[in-house]
């Protein structure tokens, strides 16, 4: 069976830049925020952020959606 994966770019205002890396398209929203989280803490990024994904959100910045 085949995996549909999907590169992404996560940005975290305040932050030097995009947080990059490839997702499963069936991949629940929370898996990815919690992806970031780790991905962000373990380059040491600032500013420093919670580990609790539930006080995060997601969003399209460019308005586009399928």
């Amino acid at each position: 069976m085949k995996s549909n994966r999907l590169l992404i770019s996560v940005t975290v205002m305040g932050s030097a830049g995009p947080l990059r890396f490839l997702v499963n398209a069936d991949e629940m929203v929370m898996s990815v925020i919690e992806q970031t989280l780790k991905s962000y803490a373990h380059e040491g990024r600032r500013p420093i952020l919670g580990t609790d994904f539930n006080n995060f959100l997601l969003y399209c910045a460019n308005g586009v959606s399928d």
